[in-house]
């Protein structure tokens, strides 16, 4: 690297190298990151009248920082949520600079104190059991389309669609083709697949009303998986391996949503009657210990 000020070759890496190869990424999450600083250069370029290609590291100040994120939801009208994604990617950026380069340490804990925005915790929402059965029976398979519907939507819950259920769908197909097609016998896309979800959500509704209360999409059914895995008694790394997530910390959200697991750990928790004991304010030991602090 010939200029180790410019901040382009170190993007060059961040996304080629680190993304890739040292943490291995999902390919949304590296489309996310490229988002992101697709956003961030022109924005510091335009403030600072350089071009993207001159950038200077240090021309990413905290202060330019900041006003990038309040662009970002006062002018581009993101979420705070996605706000904080973005930054989150910049953080990640400032990250492996820092270590890589020892004179820009200290600029790199500069952004990185740049703070995430306060979100409200959301609710994470799945379908219990009953309600993913009435899912699954909500399609026609006397139709195609009811046929292809009922194949997806197992393989939306728990990746695990049969083959079986594929077979009819790409019978006299030739073995490069797509396997689940819209009216038009064109691949489905994403909205198509939601709007499949939310179709059938609407018909199961009829049979089992709670599912109406509850905003489902595609990726409902991924929690759901999650939910009832947990409540099989799988190992939450078993979990965590299942759905890809990078780190134990996102897995542990099913755990504390889930009323009946919470209601299961409290009931392990509880003291068996004859089980005598100390007021702890009369325990010599622990008041000794505390008064040695």
């Amino acid at each position: 690297m010939r200029d180790r000020t410019l901040i382009g070759p170190w993007i060059r890496r961040f996304l080629l190298e680190h993304l890739v190869s040292d943490r291995n990424l999902t390919r949304n999450t590296q489309a996310s990151y490229r988002d992101t600083l697709l956003l961030l250069l022109p924005f510091v370029s335009q403030a600072q009248k350089k071009p993207t290609d001159r950038l200077m590291i240090d021309d990413l100040s905290p202060s330019r920082l900041r006003s990038f994120l309040e662009y970002l939801e006062k002018e581009r009208g993101c979420s705070g949520a996605t706000r904080n994604l973005r930054l989150a990617a910049i953080h990640s950026l400032a990250k492996f600079i820092g270590m890589r380069s020892p004179e820009h340490v200290a600029w790199s804990t500069e952004i990185r104190a740049v703070p995430f925005k306060k979100m409200p915790k959301s609710s994470l929402t799945y379908l219990d059991k009953p309600e993913i059965d009435a899912l699954l029976k909500a399609p026609d398979l006397r139709t195609p389309q009811g046929s292809r519907d009922y194949a997806l939507l197992p393989f939306l819950y728990n990746t695990g669609a049969r083959v079986d259920m594929l077979k009819p769908l790409v019978a006299g197909r030739n073995t490069q083709e797509f396997v689940f097609l819209n009216r038009r016998d064109e691949p489905l896309t994403r909205f198509g697949i939601y709007s499949l979800v939310r179709r059938a959500a609407y018909q199961a509704s009829r049979t089992l009303p709670s599912i109406a209360a509850k905003r489902i999409s595609p990726h409902c059914l991924r929690h759901s998986c999650a939910v009832h895995l947990l409540r099989s008694g799988v190992d939450i790394n078993t979990i965590r391996a299942w759905l890809g997530h990078v780190s134990l910390d996102t897995t542990h959200i099913y755990a504390e949503v889930d009323l009946e697991m919470k209601a299961k750990a409290l009931a392990l928790c509880d003291l068996p009657n004859d089980v005598a004991t100390t007021p702890w304010h009369s325990d010599p030991g622990l008041i000794g210990f505390l008064r040695s602090l």
